[in-house]
């Protein structure tokens, strides 16, 4: 069984003091404490994630802090003062993490709310009011290590009882379904050479199934961070011989196509459900069909499967800023229902609007703006598009933005980090190569 990540979120000055030294800073110190506490207590059941000691010289770590994000199992939030009214990487990280709690209400996040410093009003305003920080699960009056270790023992339990009881991370979940589906129409001998041919060491055997052994092993090699997830995928394919089923090679192929998208960037999407600002974007194949790829809007597409894993249910629409509000709503409703909206079929608008919100967990709006110099549609055109939330309860709006997201008005907000444009263009061919790979291999 696999280490618990605890992701311990906080301001980086803690406090609201001066300090030359940054030890001097009595909620840094509060920190420090508290995860030697943890590792104490929870010993080698849990890895305890967090930027004070966790981060590499030299490396990413912006980077890192997403994948912490993402694929944390269990979250807690210190809140200071300075945390509350100023700390734009908290209102991030809470913003991360609550999209973790939208995907799976199992996953824990813990707010700690600091003694003389906050309240639990204090997280029934602003942007934490907006992302629904449960009041309930908090920590209160908390004042030294102990008390956080204890209010955090109470929500996860002992060590004895930690192994196997928290959720799986939105990339545990996708390998969770990628191995299985492996092993349904492949036999030992087909995975031993895979093993092989990647360079893959079996090691002792931990199960009595081997193949679903190897299909692990194979898993756990094609998932790994910062690789060219498409050739790998590629050349496992390749080395099944014969190859399985068509079928099952698109139903794997379907959960390795979107691990390029940085999971910040990919919750940033269904977390605006919940705030309702519409979003800006920069891309180039944001819009771009393809129907070799089955994809109406490519890089979108790829961000929603990034955004809310294993679901079916969130579809993306493109439109443009000539187009006014009657006929933005006219396309929405052509793109869910077909010929079934012209008017002559004589059901009305209202109902297929709500049966839109009753059927689908989400609709991705993507409005361009051909015609602006800045990118960004006319904010008076922004405003009436904000007035359709009133008919879709579900409605995230995105806008193409121009080169830069550094200035953008206060009522919309940036999809970041934004868009490497150049990891864009690796993806778009990466699996376009793939796709031509396979209709050759089953020609």
């Amino acid at each position: 069984m696999s280490k618990l990540k605890l992701f311990v979120s906080h301001s980086s000055r803690l406090d609201d003091v001066e300090h030359r030294w940054t030890d001097k800073d009595r909620n840094w110190r509060l920190l420090g404490e508290t995860c030697r506490a943890i590792r104490e207590h929870y010993k080698d059941k849990v890895d305890v994630l967090v930027d004070r000691d966790g981060l590499i010289p030299g490396e990413d770590w912006n980077h890192q802090l997403n994948v912490w994000l993402a694929e944390c199992h269990v979250a807690i939030i210190l809140f200071s003062k300075r945390a509350i009214e100023k700390s734009h990487w908290v209102a991030k990280e809470a913003a991360i993490l609550s999209w973790r709690r939208e995907l799976d209400s199992n996953f824990d996040l813990i707010p700690v709310l600091l003694k003389g410093e906050t309240r639990p009003e204090d997280l029934d305003t602003g942007i934490f009011r907006t992302l629904k920080i449960d009041i309930s699960q908090c920590i209160r009056e908390a004042e030294n290590a102990a008390e956080i270790l204890e209010g955090l023992v109470r929500k996860l339990g002992t060590p004895e009882k930690l192994s196997g009881q928290y959720p799986q991370t939105p990339l545990e979940l996708i390998q969770a379904a990628f191995a299985p589906l492996l092993a349904e129409d492949t036999i030992e001998a087909q995975l031993e050479t895979v093993l092989a041919a990647l360079g893959i060491e079996i090691g002792p055997e931990f199960s009595a199934d081997k193949k679903q052994h190897y299909a692990y092993l194979v898993t756990k090699h094609l998932f790994r961070e910062g690789i060219d997830h498409f050739s790998c995928f590629k050349e496992a394919i390749d080395h099944l011989i014969p190859g399985p089923p068509k079928e099952l090679v698109e139903k794997l192929f379907a959960q390795i196509r979107s691990l390029w998208v940085d999971p910040a960037a990919a919750a940033a999407i269904p977390c605006a459900l919940g705030d309702k600002r519409p979003l800006a974007m920069k891309g180039r194949f944001l819009t771009f069909a393809d129907t070799e790829l089955k994809t109406e809007n490519y890089t979108i597409d790829r961000y929603i499967e990034r955004g809310w894993v294993g679901s079916n249910q969130i579809i993306s629409i493109s439109v443009d800023d000539t187009m006014n509000i009657d006929q933005i709503k006219e396309n929405i409703r052509f793109r869910f229902y077909g010929t079934v909206a012209s008017p002559s079929a004589g059901i009305s608008e209202d109902k297929m609007n709500r049966r839109i919100d009753q059927i689908f967990a989400g609709m991705v709006l993507f409005v361009q703006s051909p015609n602006s110099v800045s990118g960004l549609p006319d904010p008076r055109f922004i405003g009436q598009l904000r007035k359709l939330h009133g008919d879709y309860n579900n409605l995230i709006i995105l806008l193409q933005a121009g080169e830069t997201l550094d200035i953008l008005p206060d009522y919309v907000k940036a999809v970041l980090p934004p868009l490497n444009l150049e990891s864009e263009e690796d993806a778009l061919l990466g699996e376009r190569l793939v796709r031509t790979f396979l209709n050759k291999k089953y020609a």
